[in-house]
């Protein structure tokens, strides 16, 4: 069965998931029928509860920008066109 993260409305206080279980320890997200599996997530559940298991970016991850790579460094060295 396939991950399924549904967000119909950005706004939702709530996100659908289906085939998604708990481990024991119901720290981390096993799909349906992985030997860790010990409770059914259900099918809905909040959007804090979705970022803290890392189904959703956390707000601070959403915000950030999506490249973070930075402008390469200027060559002190290259050639200007003053000399």
């Amino acid at each position: 069965m396939a991950l399924t993260v549904v967000i119909p409305d950005p706004t939702a206080p709530m996100v659908t998931v289906r085939g998604l279980w708990l481990t024991a320890d119901r720290q981390r997200v096993v799909k349906k029928g992985d030997r860790e599996a010990a409770f059914a997530l259900g099918n809905q559940i909040t959007i804090a509860e979705a970022q803290r298991l890392g189904l959703l970016p956390s707000e601070k991850e959403a915000a950030a920008p999506a490249n973070k790579m930075r402008a390469p460094a200027e060559d002190k060295n290259a050639p200007t066109a003053h000399g």
